[in-house]
């Protein structure tokens, strides 16, 4: 199982995001409109690391996908990657696609350092908002103490 991810540099509220699935390449471009995807990628990454589970959200104007995190044990997680459209009548369909499971060196690092790596730089509005550093440190302590 192979699971990357990678953050380009943000221009105008559009990020564009590179995720390595086994052997495929999804390249996303992520809109941070309603919400900021980096900062709720951080809260349900800690969210999930203590337990819980949580989905996020990335806009892609007016569909997106689905970020699902799932802790299922102590040292076991999984993520699903899932494909929200809206068709013509209005109808909301999910479709999975891609789920794996493992431990946190293969669901959760990947997209932490990800994170830290984004958050290295000083992308300002109107690029992009600001990451959220105090959620970050809280993430990153959750991240060396399991």
């Amino acid at each position: 199982m192979t699971l990357k991810c990678k953050f380009g540099k943000p221009q105008h509220g559009w990020l564009p995001v590179e995720l390595l699935l086994d052997d495929e390449v999804l390249e996303l471009n992520v809109s941070d409109v309603p919400v900021n995807p980096i900062n709720c990628l951080i809260l349900g990454l800690d969210r999930t690391i203590n337990g819980l589970h949580d989905e996020i959200f990335f806009h892609l104007e007016p569909d997106g996908y689905y970020l699902c995190f799932q802790c299922l044990a102590e040292h076991s997680f999984d993520f699903r990657l899932e494909r929200f459209e809206t068709d013509t009548v209005q109808q909301e369909k999910r479709t999975l696609i891609y789920e794996s499971t493992g431990n946190k060196h293969e669901i959760i690092l990947p997209f932490w350092r990800a994170i830290k790596d984004f958050s290295s730089h000083s992308y300002a509005e109107p690029a992009w908002p600001a990451v959220d550093n105090g959620a970050l440190s809280k993430l990153t302590k959750s991240v060396k103490a399991t």
